[in-house]
């Protein structure tokens, strides 16, 4: 079972790699966060989504999210890993029983299968931060299940 999970970790790590490169560019090239920071609206918004063919029974799911301020994520799992790259702003974050956690603009996180995400906020009283999530995860559950 670890070699296994090892085994999916490696290859997420590798995919995350040139996907990370190729949306950070496209990003670069068509958008210009600063200059449109209400552009966005609130919410996510899915940039691509597509079966994993050297991966079966996976799909790989890239979105942008904005984090309001003052609005806060509810505890939530994922079924799947996620890599979380901030492109804007400063992010906290808290997995499991970790500690609370500064992301600013250019840092990142790894989120493995089920792990409890109980803080997603924006750090700042007054902007938005915005992040880049790509998921890999099982074709046939939810990317997010909320926690009570």
């Amino acid at each position: 079972l670890v070699t296994v999970v090892m085994k999916r970790l490696l290859l997420f790590m590798k995919i995350i790699k040139y996907f990370i490169f190729f949306v950070g560019l496209t990003l670069a090239v068509t958008t210009n966060l600063s200059a449109h920071p209400n552009g966005r609206g609130s919410g996510s918004k899915v940039l691509s989504k597509d079966k994993m063919s050297n991966f079966p029974g996976n799909t790989l799911t890239s979105m942008t999210i904005e984090l309001k301020p003052g609005e806060v994520s509810s505890p939530h799992r994922h079924a799947g890993f996620l890599f979380v790259y901030v492109l804007e702003g400063e992010v906290l974050s808290q997995l499991g029983d970790g500690p609370v956690t500064l992301y600013k603009a250019g840092e990142s996180w790894v989120e493995t299968p089920q792990i409890l995400h109980g803080v997603a906020e924006s750090a700042s009283k007054s902007k938005s931060a915005y992040i880049l999530v790509v998921f890999v995860g099982p074709d046939d559950e939810p990317l997010t299940t909320r926690v009570e």
